[in-house]
């Protein structure tokens, strides 16, 4: 059975998307590659047992409103919606294995 490691993408107001978002969703990104391994279809052709890891990624934001992401002058840029609270996970006992702390305007 493969180890999950967790990851707290930590969003606060005006974040910066391209600080989290190309480097954890895009299909050349680690994360996406060791999750594909569980993909029913293709997982077990494309890399079988080779990847002994897969990745949960919780974004973490103070309420599970959405956070505004950083705009531009006559630009709005969209939104993010959290998956948990920092209250939530520090109840649930969760110990994350990487926190990864994108920067805002």
């Amino acid at each position: 059975m493969p180890q999950t490691l967790t990851i707290a993408v930590c969003i606060c107001e005006d974040v910066t998307l391209s600080d989290f978002i190309p480097p954890i969703d895009t299909d050349k990104c680690p994360t996406h590659s060791m999750n594909s391994a569980d993909h029913n279809l293709l997982g077990p052709d494309l890399v079988g047992d080779a990847v002994p890891y897969r990745v949960k990624v919780d974004y973490l934001a103070p309420t599970l409103d959405p956070v505004k992401s950083a705009s531009h002058v006559n630009f709005v840029m969209p939104t993010v919606n959290p998956t948990k609270t920092y209250q939530a996970a520090i109840q649930e006992g969760t110990q994350y294995d990487i926190l990864w702390i994108p920067t805002g305007v």
